[in-house]
């Protein structure tokens, strides 16, 4: 393990309210995109951040959904996937306000989306989503004919996988372990996470903290 790490870790043990997820903060020489992006960049790690019990996981696909439904639960490797598996369409009628949108938005620790819907999810998501959201829609794809075992690569890459959602910002960060974790699975998280961004973006300053610790640079 690395300083920052053992630091971190022992600052959080005597300090107990400082627990928590550990993120790595990125801090770039220059606004790393022009635009907001629709689609967040996906940093493979090599341990979740979360166990299974702590995802909540939903699926947007092209309607009618009760196809799909049946279709996910007809084979054991899909049934129990998603925590909700919601149409487009459904969505569209759902989510008339900033409010309802942003609520939907932070009851998935992941969201995916049918390939083929992601766009039409963009439009009913909105703008003003996509500036404030921490973690953007994951398009997975989905045939009519069903390969659950495909189905099931693609969650749990997405599930092991860091979201960087870059913005017109100097700051980004992203979630590489927790302090409940063990160490060593955090520190490799960090050293690929690190690995992914610093190629990159070479000039990016790099630090670890969790959301009431102070910074530790790397």
């Amino acid at each position: 393990m690395t300083r920052p790490l053992l630091a971190l870790l022992d600052e959080t043990e005597r300090h107990p309210k400082l627990e928590g997820p550990i993120y790595l903060g990125i801090i770039f020489k220059k606004d790393p995109v022009a635009n907001y992006q629709e689609h967040a960049m996906l940093i493979p790690l090599p341990h979740r951040t979360r166990r299974s019990d702590e995802e909540m996981i939903c699926v947007v696909v092209k309607d009618p959904q009760h196809a799909w439904q049946t279709k996910f639960g007809e084979n054991k490797l899909t049934a129990t996937l998603f925590d909700e598996v919601t149409g487009v369409g459904k969505l569209r009628r759902r989510l008339k306000s900033k409010k309802a949108i942003e609520s939907f938005g932070e009851t998935f620790t992941k969201i995916f989306v049918q390939d083929k819907v992601a766009k039409p999810l963009s439009e009913v998501l909105g703008t003003s989503y996509f500036k404030r959201a921490k973690h953007l829609p994951i398009p997975i794809q989905l045939d009519e004919a069903l390969d659950p075992r495909k189905v099931q690569y693609q969650v749990r890459q997405g599930t092991k996988c860091a979201q960087l959602v870059l913005k017109p910002s100097t700051f980004a960060s992203v979630r590489v372990g927790h302090t409940k974790m063990d160490a060593e699975k955090t520190q490799q998280n960090i050293d690929a996470a690190r690995k992914f961004v610093l190629k990159r973006y070479p000039d990016a300053k790099l630090h670890i903290k969790t959301p009431e610790s102070m910074s530790l640079p790397l």
